[in-house]
């Protein structure tokens, strides 16, 4: 029998890219040579360019409100209409040694935020890879009074980037610390102070890391909602600099209970909680061009209390989480074409347990470094 061509290595390579990263995983495994082709920093690059091409392939954080167990969620669409979610236990060589205070995703990354003080931790659920990150010490004997987040992508740096803003009330006076971490360089940096008060997880898109955020001004009256003026502040990894990213004075004209950013598809939104069963989501579908923001509404009549997904929710289904005022949350899936809810049973958490921020499986390194 003769014996069969071998494919050209680049032909070889394009077809890896194509394959989800826990196969690649075990085809590392057969051979030294592929597990060299296939570990190589530009081989990880193109896999993660082609993952991105696809946002119906997320998954989304799950943490278990008594034991802080944190879980992966997968959706599972079945033939005869209903969907459920497998919840599976995510274990890590270094487990957090407190509990989840907050957690930020991008391109498989995702950064456990344990509390202000604490290290916290940048993982990649998929290859169980986890670097600690020790937290900058600002020398200040109070408690800092907000501190957010934000994990984004430099790509003109080819860098992942972490950015904590801490807020500190002394004598009275707001101080800000900005930070940065370079994942590529393993060190932290400190900045000038931001220009805002940040009260919300940052959200990455377009380039920048974007939280929602109050004037310094509104910080004294901070606790006291009738006094804020909210906007929407950006963070470019490039340039490392603070900007306000145009939005519509309307945008924040209902009161609302909270006020969350998230991202629609490949645009940039907010959300907000206007009454018990009604949330309004605006959304950006031109990046950075104030006139592209449009505004539509979610309701539930049957009284739930709702809140989406983190990160990306898909381009025309949202997933949330419907709180009917029982000690077990439940997931919903909400079609935005026919505007109805399918509920979503969940496998493998026993106990109540929050919604956190969406995930793709890729081969991005914690420890990444600069090709």
């Amino acid at each position: 029998m003769p014996r069969l061509p071998s494919l050209p290595q680049e032909i070889i390579s394009e077809i890896f890219t194509r394959l989800p990263a826990k196969c690649i995983g075990r085809y590392r495994c057969l051979s030294k040579s592929w597990c060299h082709l296939l570990s190589e920093l530009h081989f990880i690059n193109r896999h993660i360019a082609q993952t991105r091409l696809f946002t119906d392939n997320e998954l989304f954080m799950l943490n278990s409100t008594n034991s802080n167990t944190l879980y992966s969620g997968t959706i599972v669409r079945h033939s005869y209409g209903e969907m459920t979610v497998l919840a599976t236990e995510l274990n890590f060589v270094v487990s957090p040694k407190c509990r989840v205070w907050g957690t930020s995703s991008c391109d498989g990354l995702i950064l456990l935020i344990e509390n202000a003080k604490s290290d916290s931790l940048l993982v990649n659920p998929t290859t169980k890879e986890v670097r600690e990150l020790n937290i900058p010490s600002h020398d200040l004997d109070v408690y800092p009074r907000v501190t957010t987040y934000g994990l984004g992508y430099d790509h003109v740096n080819d860098d992942y980037k972490v950015v904590l803003v801490s807020s500190y009330s002394l004598e009275h006076e707001p101080k800000m610390f900005a930070n940065v971490y370079s994942v590529r360089n393993g060190s932290w940096k400190q900045l000038e102070t931001s220009p805002y008060h940040h009260v919300s997880p940052g959200v990455f898109v377009g380039g920048s890391i974007h939280w929602i955020a109050l004037n310094p001004s509104d910080y004294l009256n901070f606790g006291n909602p009738a006094y804020y003026s909210y906007f929407i502040a950006g963070f470019d990894l490039t340039t490392e600099k603070f900007w306000k990213v145009p939005a519509p004075s309307s945008m924040f004209d209902e009161a609302s209970e909270y006020y969350n950013l998230g991202i629609l598809g490949e645009c940039l939104c907010m959300f907000s909680s206007v009454s018990e069963k009604k949330i309004n989501i605006w959304v950006m579908k031109e990046y950075g061009v104030m006139e592209s923001w449009t505004k539509f509404s979610i309701v539930d009549e049957q009284g739930s209390k709702l809140m989406p997904l983190k990160g990306v929710m898909g381009q025309r289904e949202l997933v949330m989480m419907k709180d009917d005022f029982t000690p077990y949350e439940r997931l919903s899936m909400h079609n935005l074409d026919t505007a109805t809810f399918q509920d979503m049973k969940v496998k493998g958490i026993n106990e109540g347990f929050n919604l956190g921020w969406s995930f793709k499986e890729t081969l991005v390194s914690p420890y990444y470094k600069y090709n």
